[in-house]
């Protein structure tokens, strides 16, 4: 496999300048010495893509052999985001290489003076006819499918309710459960972040703000992705409470 593809700035080494340790490419910061990492290293993360991807039906049927060829953002979170694709295969293989790296667990992120930056990296993803097994869900692939994901937040289904309870302070003098819920709506950017925060239904001035604030001060999400693109998204959150922490009702 090859290695992961780390894009500098050329120009600046063709005046004869020497690459300084931050430059930018895109609006994205990039290092040449402190760079996101895939758990376990680069030698893990082909391991991943080697026993993870799969080349589809179509491809075998017609023995289309060749490379897929991504360009993707690890955020400062570990996030993988910002997904396009420069060289396309067809036949299905482009959405098995994206479907893989949607699939990605955390990576660690690149740090420089003590603060988490966002990295830019490419992968080649090859595809093989005579020793890659295929895809069950394959066969409704076509060379001009484009992928659709919905936003999400963390890795785990449990990610959400677990910041939640990590970040809601209970009101103070409040000495139990509330018995109704509070059910919040918020727009999630192209860039994962939270705005747009609107309120349905709240159980008083203190429960309300701290509401907002938490889902103000969120994490960015993983967008949603409309043609290998993201997108805006709305979601609603319906809380409620035991034991003075929150709980998603779903």
């Amino acid at each position: 496999m090859k290695r992961i593809l780390i894009l500098f700035n050329l120009i600046a080494a063709l005046a004869g300048h020497s690459v300084a340790q931050e430059t930018t490419l895109e609006g994205v910061k990039v290092s040449e010495d402190t760079l996101a990492a895939y758990p376990g290293g680069e030698q893990a993360f082909d391991q991943y893509i080697l026993t993870g991807l799969r080349t589809t039906k179509a491809a075998q049927a017609g023995n289309i052999s060749g490379n897929v060829v991504i360009k993707f953002v690890i955020d400062e979170n570990g996030r993988a985001g910002d997904i396009r694709i420069t060289k396309k295969l067809g036949y299905g293989c482009d959405e098995q290489a994206i479907a893989l790296l949607r699939r990605m667990p955390l990576w660690q992120p690149g740090v420089i003076n003590g603060k988490r930056i966002k990295t830019r990296l490419e992968k080649v993803f090859h595809f093989y006819t005579d020793n890659m097994q295929a895809a069950d869900n394959t066969a409704e692939f076509s060379r001009d499918m484009l992928p659709v994901g919905p936003s999400g937040f963390g890795t785990q289904t449990q990610d959400l309710e677990k910041y939640l309870q990590a970040n809601f302070v209970y009101p103070a003098g409040v000495q139990q459960d509330v018995a109704d819920v509070i059910v919040i709506r918020f727009r999630i950017a192209p860039d994962g972040a939270t705005d747009n925060i609107q309120l349905i239904t709240g159980q008083g001035d203190a429960f309300d703000q701290e509401a907002i604030r938490v889902i103000k001060n969120m994490p960015p999400w993983q967008p949603k992705l409309t043609g290998f693109k993201p997108v805006e998204d709305y979601r609603q959150l319906v809380i409620g409470f035991k034991n003075k922490k929150p709980l998603l009702i779903r």
